[in-house]
């Protein structure tokens, strides 16, 4: 964060009359918040005999605590602490090495908030989660992905939310995790969570809009621009039906322009999704995107950052991004009471033929009725490669206590 900005505040807190303040600060205390959630995971990937790989397998428990203070003249702060046991692991061609073996800890969120007096503008200043198209941090394995950010929302306009500001850094899953060209591994990673880890030379400059002023539709623009590095952009719109199934459709476009022509080739991507409600809590639906032949689309930077119509568990759809690749995604979702179900049958073409895929992803999900704060998740993928000796499976289970 900013030391001038930080030394400015400081010195406005201190200078308020002492009895306005201290009573400020105390109620600020007294509503403080604790939140957070226990969780163990367990993951394990079988490979195909033709791969040379072993099975891999790998167990963690942890969780996350979250502390929020209270209002002080519309200054609040908020930190999440994440802490992950790696309690055993099977993993001989490391194959977890960057995604889930991570011991330790992490101080994911430490930001502090201010609020005009409008009630329409928030500033956030520092390390915190985020989810936009382009940039989105995933929850979905033992550590959550963060950034360092100086952040402006405003929502002065009828049925818009803007974000503008920069984002410096970035903190990945695990220390040996390259997001090239945006961040760099560590040289002396030791197998712990991710830190904080500059983001090109001069960092990001996001501008995010969503808009729901048109009756029964969602739009959303995300331009993200990184000095020397690329510029991203990305929309989509959705609308959905007045009519007995709630059929909708959606259209997406990404655009990479790449700064150094040693990166990659400008390139874009084009997508197509449709969906009904056959009866209540089923969905039908199916995506489609066609990724031009020039080179690669960046997806963005995180890997919640995956907006992508034919998006899966295992694989987030990456191969979908690749030059000339053709996508398409069949799915089903249903709920009944606590339990909820989905099935995506995913084909990927790109013009690397060694590359094509067909992936199968089961999702299933079970809130308990009598302990309302635990739940249980299991993700089951299939993937079929053209190139057979990387086809493989991959399981995924969790039980979390959120409180």
């Amino acid at each position: 964060m900013n030391k001038k900005l930080c030394l400015s505040i400081v010195i406005s807190l201190i200078c308020m009359p002492k009895s306005f303040a201290s009573d400020a600060i105390v109620d600020a205390i007294n509503e403080a918040k604790v939140s957070g959630e226990i969780k163990s995971l367990y993951f394990s990937q079988d490979f195909s005999d033709s791969s040379g790989k072993q099975t891999s397998s790998i167990w963690t428990n942890g969780g996350e605590f979250k502390l929020v203070s209270g209002d002080f003249h519309g200054f609040s702060l908020s930190s999440s602490l994440q802490v992950v046991d790696v309690t055993w692991r099977d993993d001989v061609d490391d194959a977890y090495k960057t995604s889930m073996s991570a011991d330790g800890a992490v101080l994911s969120e430490a930001y502090l908030s201010y609020d005009f007096s409008n009630a329409n503008t928030r500033v956030h200043l520092g390390r915190r989660y985020l989810a936009m198209p382009l940039l989105g941090g995933s929850s979905a394995q033992s550590v959550t992905e963060s950034y360092e950010a100086y952040l402006i929302t405003d929502r002065s306009l009828p049925q818009t939310v803007i974000v503008a500001g920069k984002i410096d850094r970035y903190q990945a899953r695990t220390d040996f995790k390259s997001t090239t060209p945006f961040t760099q591994a560590k040289a002396d990673a030791k197998g712990k969570p991710g830190e904080f880890l500059d983001i090109g030379e001069y960092g990001m400059y996001s501008l995010y809009m969503s808009n729901t002023s048109i009756a029964n539709t969602n739009v959303q623009v995300h331009l993200v621009e990184t000095q020397g590095i690329a510029f991203m952009g990305y929309a989509d719109m959705f609308y959905q039906f007045d009519t007995r199934f709630k059929p909708y459709i959606g259209g997406q476009y990404y655009k990479t322009v790449y700064h150094d022509n040693t990166l990659g080739q400008d390139s874009d991507m084009l997508g197509l999704k449709l969906g009904v409600e056959l009866i209540d809590n089923l969905d039908l639906f199916t995506g489609y995107n066609k990724t031009n032949d020039n080179g690669k689309v960046l997806h963005g930077l995180g890997n919640n950052a995956y907006a992508n119509f034919t998006t899966t568990t295992k694989t987030s759809g990456d191969t979908g991004f690749e030059a000339g690749s053709n996508s398409l995604q069949l799915g089903v979702a249903y709920q009944i009471d606590s339990v909820k179900v989905k099935y995506r049958w995913t084909n990927f073409n790109p013009l690397d033929e060694e590359g094509g895929m067909t992936e199968h992803t089961l999702n299933l999900s079970y809130q308990f009725e009598s302990l309302k704060q635990v739940s249980a998740m299991m993700d089951y993928s299939v993937m079929t490669f053209d190139n057979d000796a990387r086809s493989m499976t991959d399981l995924r289970t969790k039980l979390i206590y959120r409180f």
